[in-house]
């Protein structure tokens, strides 16, 4: 038997903090948006999906938990010694 615990804490952790719609299956959804990455340098010819992802990396995390892992020995046979676990991991807060 075996029981780990654990914490991961994250500071400034990058995650998606939206996104801006420029077109949709060929039709104009926000022109400001397509103009915004044309002006960048990027091409829209032959483009029917455009936008933009943004993303902040101000939040801090942390995640607990415990992992519970059980082994369970058996015999076949006289020569065969297949295991099999029991595991369970579950996040404390």
């Amino acid at each position: 038997m075996s029981l780990d615990f654990y914490q991961i804490t994250i500071t400034d952790r990058i995650v998606s903090s939206g996104s801006l719609l420029g077109s949709s299956q060929g039709v104009v959804v926000s022109q400001p948006v397509l103009d915004a990455i044309a002006a960048n340098g990027n091409s829209l010819d032959n483009v029917t999906e455009t936008g933009l992802q943004l993303f902040t990396n101000g939040i801090d995390t942390r995640t607990r938990g415990a992992d519970l892992a059980f082994t369970l020995p058996s015999r076949i046979a006289g020569e065969m010694s297949p295991t099999g676990s029991l595991e369970h991991t579950t996040r404390l807060r």
